[in-house]
């Protein structure tokens, strides 16, 4: 079950913010290597420290954790470090209605991978054909339908969401940083892992 909700997004500095991919390494006497990659797509892991929260932000964060039941349940978290796509070629147009996979581009030097977005902010979602907005239709799991003039090049732009779940089945706060007027503050984390869609 996904729940279709952000985590609250006030992150502190300490957090942090990364891609993982599983990779088995297999080394022979010679001392060359055999390496083996079991997943195709990385995947995003986040180690994220929520200090000196109010009461409503710490309730909100217990809340979500409640209700996600615990590692059980994924929902939506913006990765501060990786959330915009600018003008990005998603491919051409085929003169018939077609469904495109939203999906962000990473390049290093004449090499690149292609990442799977599943979680746009719909009001940021700008197609282009030929630097022309044109209309498009939202299906599910990141996918739009369009119809472009074949031959016509379809760009995107949008910021995303990463589909993410608790790595544990537990959550802790440190004791109280300091209470007055029947108010406290306290400092409190999560780890989370991505997950597919």
């Amino acid at each position: 079950m996904f729940i279709d909700e952000r985590l609250l997004d006030c992150v502190r500095y300490g957090s942090s913010f990364g891609l993982e991919y599983k990779t088995n390494i297999t080394t022979m006497r010679s001392g060359v290597e055999s390496r083996n990659a079991e997943w195709k797509y990385p995947k995003g892991r986040y180690s994220i420290d929520y200090n000196a929260v109010t009461p409503d932000e710490y309730i909100a964060i217990r809340d979500a954790w409640v209700v996600a039941n615990g590692a059980h349940r994924a929902f939506r978290f913006k990765d501060w470090s990786d959330f915009i796509v600018k003008d990005q070629f998603i491919g051409f147009g085929s003169g018939e209605t077609q469904e495109i996979q939203l999906f962000k581009r990473y390049s290093f030097g004449n090499y690149y991978k292609d990442r799977l977005i599943y979680l746009p902010i719909l009001e940021t979602l700008e197609i282009k054909a030929d630097d022309a907005i044109i209309p498009f239709a939202f299906l599910d799991k990141g996918k739009i339908e369009i119809n472009v003039a074949s031959g016509k090049e379809i760009k995107a732009s949008f910021e995303f969401d990463v589909p993410v779940r608790f790595v544990e089945d537990k959550i802790m706060s440190d004791p109280l940083v300091t209470r007055g007027n029947d108010r406290f503050i306290m400092n409190t984390g999560a780890d989370l892992v991505e997950v597919i869609l």
